[in-house]
């Protein structure tokens, strides 16, 4: 087999390799809607998000209620991020998860939120009793502000229309990673069983396999750029961001242990006799 047909070969079997890993990622972390909704909630209710939808939460609180008390907006902020993170929300955050999955998967359109209702009828008594125990007036403020606000509509994250529309690569996703899969192990596999040095092909493809990690490890923060730049809010920027991390986590993984087996079989082409040994 010449040089010029082991490097065709090698670089078409990277590239359905390339092609397999993220289709396969996408098809059990972003279109299963089980998964989906587990891995909103989980970034949702991280330190980082928790804290930003805290200050947006009670931020909504004070302006549909001018007599919110100043001195109580930090702690009710401390409050409600501690309660974000307690296991009560999952469901409200599953079905923000739900709803977003909707719009990307189906020609649906519709605001991508959180249920500013289902938050603070959650978080609310908690507050008030906290607040009254100190100032029983305050309390009665806070109670006052926090009926006003949930009526004031979700937490929008995406407004409608701006979410990402993947309908289209949903449905083809489940078939194309299998196919690219299996191609690029056939080829890669004819490759090294038709080489004429065995040693310096298997090097070649190990040293493909590793790019193809590391190229797809450098591209997590590209496929994560267009969903968060897509928002104006910088506190859902850092609240997307939480979440597109516990999306790309899998991703991260999958391409980490290709690249181990790239660098494996590198290691492997070293202890292969030369072609002049074979002979």
């Amino acid at each position: 087999m010449s040089n010029s047909l082991v490097i065709v070969l090698v670089v078409v079997g990277c590239i359905l390799l390339a092609v397999a890993n993220l289709t396969l990622w996408a098809s059990r972390d972003v279109f299963n809607a089980d998964r989906f909704g587990d891995h909103v909630a989980e970034g949702l209710q991280s330190d980082a998000a928790s804290q930003a939808l805290a200050e947006v939460a009670v931020q909504r609180v004070v302006e549909n209620h001018p007599n919110f008390p100043p001195l109580a907006r930090t702690p009710a902020e401390e409050i409600v991020t501690w309660l974000l993170q307690r296991p009560v929300f999952i469901p409200v955050f599953e079905r923000s998860a739900a709803a977003a999955y909707t719009v990307m998967t189906t020609s649906a359109e519709d605001v991508i939120g959180i249920d500013m209702s289902a938050m603070i009828s959650n978080v609310g008594p908690q507050i008030v009793g906290v607040v009254t125990a100190i100032d029983p007036e305050a309390g009665a403020n806070i109670q006052a502000a926090l009926d006003s606000a949930q009526e004031s509509g979700p937490l929008v994250v995406y407004e409608s229309g701006r979410f990402p529309r993947l309908r289209g690569l949903a449905n083809a996703v489940p078939w194309i990673w299998p196919l690219t899969g299996l191609g690029a192990i056939a080829l890669l596999g004819v490759t090294y069983w038709m080489a004429k040095s065995r040693r310096s092909e298997l090097l070649a493809i190990g040293i493909g396999v590793l790019v193809v990690g590391l190229l797809t490890l450098l591209l997590i923060p590209a496929l994560q750029a267009p969903v968060r730049n897509n928002i104006s809010n910088p506190e859902m920027q850092i609240v997307v961001s939480q979440v597109l991390a516990e999306f790309t986590w899998g991703l991260a993984i999958q391409s980490l242990i290709v690249g181990l087996i790239g660098l494996a079989l590198i290691v492997v082409s070293r202890f292969l006799p030369r072609a002049g040994a074979q002979a």
